[in-house]
């Protein structure tokens, strides 16, 4: 469930560089008129430069397991305010369904969020005034069609909107000054997650014509996106998947691995037939004792190991976050989330230990020339989860994350981490999950 996390619009950048947005025209991808507190307004909505960034304004994407999905809606006045933030008088609605694949106008949304910015103050970061609609929104659908290449949305929406306070999770009004509005829409809709080029170096020591010919852009898809302030600075990182050096990989996913720690009878039965009777004996006598999780010998020798006999599974999970600003978007400004889990039934809403590594600097080995690590240094790491799904082939996890991260230098790896050069983490992941084929031991 979405809360007032800051403004929607926030869920649809696409990340490009400046000079690429400024020469891109705007093309229209649809209109919203709008009807605040009784005056009526024209929006704009449409795929370009915002802000110094190629942004489609309507997009959409569907359910990761099948079902259900998500629709947000930016609109523009079509004249720009003269004097202001270039974002004030925008209308935002963020539609969100969870019913079966395909869906259509008839479609029920499980959640409708309206938000109005009615004041932005030139320069300034975030807006003086928003409002958001409260929970009695009611939409009228006439079309919703995900066909790709030809997606679109038409319909309306209205409901109540009340000054929110938009630097706070919590949803309750802040003010009385609240009015009735509607949005009426019909646009286009672009797809929530584009492929993005990924730039990948050739290996290191490969000849001039290996490098020429391994010089060109591959194209990832991105499964989400992971947001973060390092040291009071914001950052944003895309997870990515696709091919990588020749193989297929995600940089969001989980893997499980099962270590078995073989009993007595699995690693004597094999030879079994050559003991003597007494021998023999011994063995199924000492495979009692050691046989049964319940057993005291077994759970002793479990105490030891750190595995109970028979083996054990766990999961591994990643999360690793690619800046596409980046100089090599694979190996540099990554910020990776590890998380290890003993089973499948993780605690939603609960903190739980991970690791956390901001890399910064590649070096062209296996060690990175300088990043930040949370291991061994400042307070332990934690990520909690909003949502998690494990299933068969993907998944998808929705959380927060905390870190102190101090500094390492991969010359001098052995000194460990600087802890007089830390900085603090804090941030959101939103992404979808592939799963990796699984390992044993």
């Amino acid at each position: 469930m979405m809360t007032n996390r800051m403004l929607a619009w926030l869920l649809t950048v696409i990340v490009c560089p400046a000079e690429a947005a400024q020469a891109q025209d705007k093309q229209h991808m649809g209109n919203l008129i709008a009807e605040l507190d009784g005056e009526v307004a024209e929006l704009e909505i449409f795929h370009g430069p915002i802000m110094g960034f190629i942004r489609s304004m309507a997009s959409y994407r569907t359910g990761f397991g099948g079902d259900g999905g998500l629709i947000s809606i930016e609109a523009l006045p079509l004249q720009a305010p003269v004097g202001v933030h270039p974002l004030q008088g925008m209308a935002v609605l963020r539609l969100e369904f969870s019913a079966p694949a395909p869906l259509d106008a008839s479609s029920p949304a499980d959640e409708i969020i309206m938000n109005y910015v009615r004041d932005w103050s030139a320069g300034e970061e975030e807006p003086d005034l928003v409002f958001q609609s409260t929970d009695d929104v009611i939409l009228e659908l006439e079309r919703l069609d995900f066909t790709e290449g030809a997606a679109s949305v038409a319909g309306m929406v209205a409901g109540t909107l009340c000054p929110h306070d938009i630097n706070s999770e919590e949803t309750d009004v802040v003010s009385a000054e609240c009015f009735e509005a509607s949005f009426q829409f019909d646009t286009a809709l672009a797809p929530f997650a584009p492929a993005v080029p990924v730039e990948t170096p050739p290996e290191a020591g490969a000849t001039a014509d290996v490098a020429a010919a391994d010089d060109s852009p591959v194209t990832m898809n991105v499964l989400g996106r992971v947001t973060a302030t390092l040291d009071g600075e914001p950052h944003e990182w895309l997870t990515i998947a696709g091919e990588i050096q020749g193989g297929q990989g995600a940089s969001a996913n989980w893997q499980r691995t099962e270590i078995s720690i073989p009993t007595f009878a699995d690693s004597f039965g094999a030879i079994a037939d050559q003991l003597s009777p007494e021998e023999r004996a011994q063995l199924e006598a000492l495979d009692e004792m050691f046989g049964g999780e319940n057993n005291p010998m077994a759970e002793m020798m479990g105490q030891i190991t750190g595995q109970p006999m028979g083996g054990q599974e766990h999961i591994n999970l990643t999360i690793s976050g690619h800046d596409p600003a980046s100089p090599n978007i694979l190996t540099e400004q990554v910020l990776a989330i590890d998380v290890y889990l003993t089973s499948m039934d993780v605690p939603i809403g609960t903190p739980i230990p991970a690791e956390v590594n901001y890399f910064v600097e590649a070096s062209g080995s296996f060690i990175p020339q300088l990043f930040y690590v949370s291991s061994d240094g400042g307070s332990e790491a934690s990520v909690t989860f909003e949502r998690l799904d494990l299933e068969p082939g993907g998944g998808h996890a929705t959380g927060s994350f905390s870190a102190t991260l101090c500094r390492m230098e991969g010359a001098r790896l052995m000194d460990g981490p600087d802890l007089s050069d830390c900085m603090t983490a804090e941030g959101r992941f939103d992404t979808a999950l592939v799963e990796e084929d699984p390992i044993s031991f």
